[in-house]
């Protein structure tokens, strides 16, 4: 049996305490799958009884057993959710340390530059939301297990829309520069 991390002596946890105790329970990918497919089951069997117990006739039982359902459920949703939140961080980091590497040092038209700005704006903006979504504790999670999946897709329509509004106006304005330089090419 494993030992658990023991409390501060006096007074609420400390950052090490909570550190200790998240190193202590994390998980791997494999162990997550594992887990994931155990409750995966659990619920199964516990669908199969609860439609047993129906028809038996046990009082509360089957309310007991709908209950276990949904903390599975919630559970369930709440792994998704924490998985998705940390994708999306991942994705976040990796799109800014890309505007960032084409950024630096490069003298650029006015317009370029802040057509960057402003991806790069929103992507900062975005990434923040999501840090702060997944320092989150565990309560906030287990409250905001519905709105979560919501929350990220809707942060994943900004995105996308911030990246699409640059490379339409990176085209359009790409396109009134050929425009121009065939024009100036002609009055030659």
């Amino acid at each position: 049996m494993q030992s658990r991390p023991s409390p501060p002596a006096s007074g609420p946890p400390t950052a090490s305490f909570s550190s200790e105790i998240k190193d202590k329970f994390h998980l791997s990918s494999r162990r997550k799958a594992q887990l994931r497919t155990a409750c995966s089951g659990l619920k199964t069997v516990l669908e199969t009884a609860k439609d047993v117990v129906d028809n038996a006739g046990v009082p509360g039982l089957s309310m007991g057993i709908s209950g276990l359902i949904y903390v599975l459920d919630v559970a369930e949703k709440m792994g998704h959710n924490a998985e998705d939140i940390e994708a999306l961080s991942v994705r976040m980091n990796n799109l800014i340390v890309m505007l960032e590497s084409v950024s630096p040092g490069k003298t650029r038209p006015k317009e370029v530059t802040e057509r960057f700005e402003k991806l790069g704006s929103t992507l900062v903006g975005v990434s923040e939301e999501v840090t702060q979504r997944k320092s989150g504790g565990f309560f906030m999670r287990l409250l905001n297990h519905e709105e979560d999946v919501h929350w990220v897709s809707d942060r994943i329509k900004v995105v996308a829309e911030a990246i699409r509004e640059f490379k339409l106006d990176t085209a359009v304005r790409t396109e009134a520069v050929i425009d121009n330089i065939q024009q100036d090419l002609r009055v030659r």
